[in-house]
């Protein structure tokens, strides 16, 4: 999920045989949005940062309530009293660091400013 964008037929080649073929489709003014043949398109890389957000917080955020819950129970075992469950994946205090390349991470931070409203 966090792989560079897919260039289709402009994987391996320059950024500037890259720029000649964007300019030659009429993005002259912005050609890092032009999308080669069989590559993949600015909003996919956006959809794809999306998703990879969901799963990685969902991961964790599972990840934390099992242990609080697991911790909760031991807790309530050793007291003898009646379990209680945490509601710490509503509370989900995440610290992740996320390393990728630089157009998904643009995307990610894009999609994460438009789902805060």
């Amino acid at each position: 999920m966090l792989r560079e964008r897919s260039f289709g037929i402009m994987e391996g080649k320059t950024i500037g045989e890259f720029k000649e073929l964007a300019i030659a489709a009429g993005l002259q003014d912005n050609p890092f949005s032009y999308t080669p043949e069989g590559g993949e398109t600015i909003d996919n890389i956006r959809i794809r940062a999306g998703n990879f957000f969901k799963v990685m917080l969902a991961c964790h955020c599972c990840e934390l309530f099992l242990k609080s819950y697991i911790l909760q129970e031991l807790k309530d075992d050793l007291n003898k009293s009646e379990i209680v469950r945490s509601n710490s994946a509503s509370n989900c205090d995440l610290m992740v660091l996320v390393v990728s390349h630089g157009r998904f991470l643009k995307e990610l931070m894009l999609h994460l400013h438009s789902a805060e409203g």
